[in-house]
């Protein structure tokens, strides 16, 4: 009876270690988020099967509200795009499918109080036509075609 308690024992203490491993958190990856943001954990799937088609900032040429602040020119489209992507982080790291229809690929999310104004912006790697009807165009067509694409997933 000893050797066996002592055999339970043992074994107790050469699993224990495995475990009380913590389980290797899942984790994603989008580079629109920028090179420190790139990575994010999923911490649920309380979103999951969920799909969002988010259009950040004006899009192409129109800046938006345009504002000065310490002698920096301030352009609402900037901020609007910086908000958009930690929304979609944040959908993504409770398990959501995220498509970012307007793009920056140097951009990513932003710390700074001054955001830097640019003219990168992409409909999902496509130039964005300066003509507003062609630019809503072209955003509502790609809509449509990834939620045909996903619907059929």
């Amino acid at each position: 009876m000893k050797k066996l308690l002592i055999a339970v024992l043992s074994l107790i203490v050469i699993l224990l270690p495995v475990s009380a491993q913590k389980k290797k958190q899942a984790s994603g990856k989008e580079p629109l988020f920028g090179k420190a943001m790139a990575s994010y954990p999923i911490a649920s799937n309380e979103l999951s099967g969920a799909c969002f088609y988010l259009v950040g900032g004006h899009g192409g040429p129109d800046p938006g509200a345009i504002g000065t602040y310490g002698g920096h020119k301030l352009h609402e489209d900037e901020y609007a795009y910086d908000i958009v992507l930690r929304l979609g982080r944040e959908l993504m790291m409770r398990g959501a499918k995220v498509h970012f229809i307007i793009q920056d690929k140097k951009d990513g999310i932003r710390n700074g109080k001054i955001l830097k104004n640019s003219k990168r912006e992409t409909c999902m790697g496509q130039a964005i036509p300066l003509d507003q009807v062609a630019r809503l165009r072209q955003r509502s067509q790609k809509i449509d075609q990834l939620y045909k694409k996903d619907k059929s997933n």
